[in-house]
Parts: structure tokens; C-alpha cells; sequence
């Protein structure tokens, strides 16, 4: 192809080093604020897909996706039936502190 340029010799000649930090920090914070739908569309996932997995409709998913509020066991079993962990940190002075277990279900009922 005429004219064909490898991207990251196209930025490296474009952008300054400043310039190419920021636009990998706005992508990655992008990233990390994307919705949940997005991030199913971006894993090539439909909703019909995910709720066979999670064995529930695809209405259910729908209403999930859209929820601005849900529980962290519900949050989990999404972000698994996606493929991925959920992890939940805390941050306090520059401290991170991984909460663990948060969400997960209990083998055995509190008697």
C-alpha cells in the first residue's frame, strides 16, 4: 500500500513524549470508566450471548447493563461470565487495599 506508515513510527514523529503519555493516560482512564455494555461490545459479546451464560434472558441483561446501582455478587457473576475477575480496591492516603470476598457467594448458609 503507497504511503503505508507503521502507527508508532507515525506518532513517534508526530506527538512529543508529554503528548504520547497523556494520550495513553486519557485512553487507559477511559477504559477504566467504561460502561458495561461497552465493555461487552468491546469483548464481541451480544447480550444474547451473555445471558445464555448467565442463565438468564436477555431482558435481564439489558435491565443490568442499565442499572446505575446493583450488587457486588450481581457485578461479579457479569464480569466472570465475560471472562474476567472482579477485583475492588479501597485507596486512603495513597494506601490500596484489595477487598477480598466481597460479592462472592457463600458455600454455606449462616446458620
Amino acid at each position: 500500500m503507497a504511503g503505508h506508515r507503521p502507527f508508532r513510527r507515525l506518532v513517534a514523529k508526530t506527538m512529543s513524549s508529554e503528548a504520547q503519555r497523556r494520550a495513553h493516560w486519557l485512553a487507559s482512564r477511559d477504559l477504566a470508566r467504561m460502561e458495561l455494555a461497552e465493555l461487552r461490545e468491546a469483548l464481541k459479546l451480544t447480550q444474547a450471548e451473555l445471558a445464555k451464560k448467565l442463565k438468564i434472558s436477555q431482558v435481564a441483561v439489558s435491565r443490568l447493563e442499565r442499572r446505575p446501582d446493583m450488587h457486588v455478587s450481581s457485578l461479579r457473576q457479569l464480569i466472570e461470565a465475560m471472562g474476567g475477575r472482579l477485583e475492588i480496591t479501597a485507596i486512603f492516603d495513597g494506601q490500596t487495599v484489595r477487598l477480598t470476598h466481597l460479592g462472592e457467594l457463600r458455600k454455606h448458609a449462616a446458620r
